[in-house]
């Protein structure tokens, strides 16, 4: 079989998708990460094929002593991200027969096994990543939303924030950026969240890992 394991981030997010490709390669699967291209030569220098997506990160490291960009930009930044992630992934992820999304920001990963009918898992590095009726997801401040830091709803905050959810998750799959992600049936809805792109249908103690063997 022949794995993409797919995410975006930094070396927090990168060396736990590539430790599973070298054990792949290991026990004689095909095996191909799709990562920022920090770390391209050191995954390559284990033997493992790689493909770049987005810019280099070690600049975004560095404090910046120009304007703070507006929430518009960022939303703009955040939409080119996820249209570059959608256009490397999907190269990618030819020939394979399963995608693993490490990271909740590997947005991409899900909608591109879906539209090529191949399995996917999603790996959460923590239990917080994951989309929950129990906990609300994450407030976008740096996209201007609320609610305050003091807000002490949490429980109405939870009802609200799907809507931010369906917002991130709206991501272009196949089409020009901007354009609606769901052109097929989307994979089974978060509980609490109905309209979320959710990165997982369901936890991984619920999927089967036959489920990977399309």
């Amino acid at each position: 079989m022949r794995f993409l394991l797919s995410t975006i981030g930094s070396r927090g997010e990168v060396q736990p998708v590539v430790a599973p490709a070298v054990r792949l390669k290991e026990m004689g699967q095909d095996a191909v990460v799709c990562a920022p291209p920090d770390f391209r030569g050191w995954a390559e220098s284990l033997g493992i094929a790689y493909v770049s997506v987005g810019p280099e990160l070690r600049g975004t490291a560095r404090r910046s002593a120009g304007t703070v960009p507006t929430p518009g930009q960022r939303r703009r930044m955040i939409e080119d991200t996820v249209a570059a992630q959608f256009e490397a992934v999907g190269a990618a992820a030819e020939g394979c027969d399963a995608v693993v999304a490490g990271g909740a920001p590997a947005v991409a990963a899900r909608s591109v096994a879906e539209r090529r009918g191949i399995g996917h898992v999603y790996a959460a590095f923590a239990p917080i990543t994951l989309p929950s009726a129990h906990h609300a997801p994450p407030v976008f401040r740096m996209l201007g939303q609320g609610p305050g830091d003091r807000d002490p709803d949490r429980v109405s905050a939870s009802g609200r924030r799907p809507r931010s959810w369906s917002g991130v998750r709206a991501t272009p799959a196949g089409g020009e950026p901007g354009h609606e992600s769901r052109q097929h049936p989307p994979g089974p809805a978060v509980p609490g969240q109905p309209a979320a792109r959710a990165p997982v249908g369901v936890p991984w103690h619920r999927r089967r890992c036959g489920s990977l063997s399309r």
